[in-house]
């Protein structure tokens, strides 16, 4: 029997369940387990959203905070300027009993898809309708009512520069595989069953044949696109088109940027052979079945504010099905999403008047500097790289922006006239808005001080091409950070999480940018092939896990996440035993037990079983349980703390443990 060293003892004394008779697992055996044994004992899934831990009760905090300003806004709208009104009109639009006016707006737009005769307006179609009505939509597969996606970014091989992009859009199921896999097939059913009402009751694919046409038509659509595993490989993802000679000839971009009265001399593709498969795609399948498809995008997008009936109908199938959600969020609540994806900007302001302490800022400033230098102390102590990679590692972290809490401008909305009973006019409106400012950023020099996601938002996130990463202000709560709380606390907490962003920029993605942001190869043939080496481990450590019977995490799926989990773990840690100073190692071995205690019960989560499956297909990051035993299994403190050996379940090779820069 392993004895563990007396801090560790010590620090997990509160750890242990209130019913005796429920023993935890060991934490040699199942850390996850061990440290939030109570709490999975007791948590329970709120039957309007599929998941619940620390992140998801933060988020529906925040959401509720946002929803209180919205009823101020609605409330007294001339408190609050022309902001208010459009607010105070968008807001009686979604809530409105009577949506007649909305459907005769949808009806308006599906008449004039019925009107599409050829192929050539057929292409123009996909990027006016993409400008008119394509919000993001996160129980898509991919957001969109077309199959391509249009806007704005950085040049990869001119990071300086910003141009147009295309990439692959509007498909309604989650990943290529529900399409075809016979795991889905219940699924697949119910999606189709959906299909059938929403677009039966618009007079659109009325018989059999042509509704399968479509789903059909979606399902090669998703097949022709790169995985998401594929595209971690950037240079062979993106490709530059000037002035119609690029590789992809077959697809006729003139009457496509036609659509939205542009007219660029260069732009980026996104997965050219999705592209390739399109132009196949539009000459073999019929026109009649193209704007059955179209109309199907349409409804889908509008769905959940037409009627009562559609709005049953998208959430039977999106929330219930694809996600085992028992009823819908109140319509206060979803509507006050709404508002806010439009009207981020202005709610910010008063959000952060409201919830945020200015002086959470300057300190959590400090500590990411503390976790910068541990980083760069990290990779100059590096024995596996050359001086050479290790310079230029150096160079990206020191020019590394890191912001924090909220811009210091908001950019507000631009104002648009909405309407109190028409909401379908309302959100083309605000969409049109919103298209104009993107496609508005091509050929503009990039902003490295922009913002992509609200101060209230509570995800952080790292940005390639202008080598910065961002910790919004809804972030800097407990669990993630408490100015009241111990330093190693806010070390697991916060800590960890932006020393996750920083290895995001030397991740297999984020290695492939240099330190401003350019698409470049700076490392040496000899150190990337020693840095594959390391994410293969990943890869296979990650493809052993579990997340149901029988259903198995993809490693090239996870392995950018399980890279930024594990090298957070390591360099936070680092940074929280540099604070401590010249303590006594049963001191450092208690601080490390807590640490590892703190980071695991952050991540803790659980999940319905339609949303596991859902992670394991398309997500990125690992489910709770194994990030947070996949990192820890290749901590080398670990195993010294908690006497963990090789018959111990927790238990990784030496050789098998990953060691990110």
């Amino acid at each position: 029997m392993k004895i563990l060293k007396l801090g560790a003892v010590t620090a997990f004394l509160g750890l242990l369940v209130a019913n005796a008779a429920e023993v935890p697992p060991r934490p040699q055996d199942d850390f996850y387990g061990h440290v939030n044994a109570a709490w999975l004992a007791t948590a329970r899934i709120p039957s309007e959203v599929p998941w619940t831990g620390p992140f998801v009760e933060n988020t529906l905090a925040i959401q509720a905070e946002v929803a209180a300003i919205i009823e101020d806004l609605t409330e007294r709208p001339s408190d609050f300027g022309p902001v208010g009104a459009q607010i105070a009109a968008f807001r009686q639009s979604l809530m409105a009993e009577d949506r007649s006016a909305g459907i005769r707006s949808l009806e308006a737009v599906l008449r004039d898809i019925a009107e599409i005769e050829d192929k050539e307006r057929l292409v123009g179609e996909f990027c006016r309708l993409h400008a008119d009505h394509s919000d993001f939509d996160p129980n898509a597969m991919q957001p969109g009512v077309t199959p391509i996606w249009l806007g704005s970014r950085s040049i990869p091989s001119d990071a300086a520069r910003q141009a147009l992009f295309v990439e692959p859009a509007g498909s309604g199921l989650p990943d290529a595989p529900y399409y075809v896999e016979p795991r889905h097939d219940t699924v697949r059913g119910a999606y189709l069953a959906m299909m059938s009402d929403l677009m039966g009751e618009r007079g659109i694919a009325a018989t059999q044949s042509e509704l399968m046409d479509v789903f059909d038509l979606e399902a090669a659509l998703a097949k022709a696109r790169l995985s998401e595993a594929d595209r971690h490989d950037a240079a062979s993802t993106w490709s530059l088109e000037r002035n119609h000679s690029g590789p992809i000839q077959s697809f006729d971009w003139s009457e496509f940027f036609a659509g939205c009265n542009l007219e660029p001399d260069e732009w980026l593709v996104a997965d050219t052979g999705y592209f390739a498969a399109l132009a196949e795609l539009i000459e073999s399948r019929s026109t009649k079945t193209w704007r059955n498809y179209l109309g199907w995008q349409v409804i889908r997008r509008y769905a959940p504010v037409l009627s009562d009936g559609t709005r049953a109908a998208h959430f039977g199938f999106f929330g219930g099905v694809l996600l085992g959600n028992a009823e819908p969020r109140p319509s206060e609540e979803e509507a006050a999403l709404s508002i806010e994806a439009a009207f981020g900007a202005e709610i910010e302001k008063i959000w952060l008047d409201r919830h945020f302490d200015p002086a959470i800022r300057e300190k959590v400033r400090s500590l990411a500097e503390d976790i910068r230098s541990a980083y760069g102390r990290r990779i100059a102590r590096s024995d596996m790289f050359s001086e050479q990679t290790k310079a230029e590692a150096l160079r990206k972290l020191e020019r590394l922006t890191i912001q924090v809490g909220h811009p210091d401008e908001c950019d507000p909305s631009s104002p648009t006239k909405l309407l109190p009973s028409d909401v379908v006019t309302n959100l083309m409106a605000l969409r049109r808005a919103s298209f104009g400012r993107e496609v508005a950023e091509a050929g503009k020099p990039r902003d490295r001080s922009k913002w992509y996601a609200p101060a209230y938002d509570t995800s952080a996130y790292y940005v390639r091409s202008t080598n910065t990463l961002a910790i919004p202000a809804g972030m800097l709560r407990a669990p993630w950070f408490d100015a009241n709380a111990a330093d190693v606390e806010n070390f697991a907490g916060i800590g960890s999480i932006i020393a996750h962003e920083m290895a995001h920029a030397f991740d297999d993605q984020g290695s492939q940018y240099d330190a401003d942001g350019v698409l470049r190869d700076w490392w040496t043939t000899e150190d990337r092939q020693r840095f594959d080496d390391e994410i293969a481990k990943l890869v296979e450590q990650y493809s052993a896990f579990e997340a149901l019977p029988g259903l198995r995490l993809d490693g090239r799926l996870t392995v950018s996440e399980a890279y930024a989990d594990l090298a957070g773990l390591i360099v936070a840690h680092q940074a929280m035993l540099a604070s401590l100073g010249d303590r006594s190692e049963d001191r450092k071995h208690a601080a490390t037990s807590t640490y590892l205690a703190a980071n695991c019960r952050m991540k803790r989560a659980i999940f319905r079983t339609q949303l596991l499956e859902r992670i394991v297909a398309t997500e990125s990051h690992a489910p709770a349980k194994q990030r947070c035993n996949g990192p820890v299994a290749a901590f080398e403190p670990f195993y010294d703390v908690f006497g963990v050996g090789k018959e111990d379940e927790m238990y990784l090779a030496e050789d098998n443990r990953a060691s990110p820069l």
